[in-house]
């Protein structure tokens, strides 16, 4: 399939490079989000937990979504580590 990435083509669910804390991606439709972290990516049965990704919309609203809607829907931008930290404070 056209706009498949290597691997995409060859079944990998999670393209660590690609899809991971403080990358930021942009919707088909046009919305800019970071993603926050990879959930589930270690599940013993991925089959009732897949991966998750949460992330952050420029309005500050956190979503989530399972990892291979994300894909499908988002294309990676750039990082931004500097602004995901290891640790995220809530007070």
């Amino acid at each position: 399939m056209e706009g498949q990435t290597v691997a995409e083509k060859h079944g990998v669910k999670y393209d660590e490079g690609r899809f991971k804390r403080g990358v930021v991606c942009r919707h088909h439709s046009g919305g800019v989000y970071t993603i926050l972290h990879v959930a589930n990516e270690a599940a013993r049965h991925p089959d009732k937990n897949p991966p998750c990704v949460v992330y952050m919309g420029t309005n500050g609203c956190i979503w989530t979504q399972p990892l291979s809607e994300f894909r499908r829907e988002n294309r990676p931008l750039y990082t931004a580590n500097q602004f995901a930290p290891d640790v995220i404070e809530y007070r």
